[in-house]
C-alpha cells in the first residue's frame, strides 16, 4: 500500500518474462495512469547487463540518437558474448544429480579434454 513505485517495477519486470500474460499488461496500462508514477519506475529488476545496454540503446534509436545507440548496442553484444561464455563454461562440465546419484558416470573425451 503507497508504494506505487514498487509495484509498477514488480509489474513490469514479472512482464518482461511473460509478455503473453494479458492481464498484467492491464496492470502496467493502470500503473502508467496513475498519478506519482514515473516512467523511471518501470525497471526490470531481473534483467542481465546486456539486456540493460539493449533496451537503452532502443530508448536512443528511437529518440533518434542514433551515435551512441549503436555504442551501447555494440556493449550490449559484448556483454552479450562474455556472459554466453560463462554460462558455457558452467554447464560443460559433468553434471550430477541427486536424483541421478546410483547411476555410474562415465566422461566422454569432451569432458575430459575440457
Amino acid at each position: 500500500l503507497g508504494q506505487l513505485d514498487k509495484a509498477a517495477s514488480a509489474a513490469h519486470t514479472y512482464f518482461q518474462a511473460n509478455p503473453e500474460h494479458v492481464e498484467m499488461g492491464e496492470d502496467l496500462e493502470r500503473y502508467k495512469a496513475e498519478k506519482g508514477v514515473k516512467e523511471e519506475h518501470f525497471i526490470d529488476r531481473e534483467s542481465r547487463p546486456h539486456q540493460k545496454a539493449f533496451f537503452a540503446g532502443v530508448k536512443l534509436y528511437d529518440k533518434g540518437n542514433y551515435e551512441e545507440s549503436v555504442m551501447l548496442f555494440e556493449e550490449a553484444l559484448t556483454k552479450y558474448y562474455r556472459a554466453d561464455v560463462e554460462c558455457r563454461a558452467l554447464c560443460e562440465g559433468p553434471q550430477h544429480f541427486e536424483e541421478q546419484s546410483h547411476v555410474l558416470y562415465k566422461y566422454n573425451l569432451y569432458e575430459l579434454i575440457s
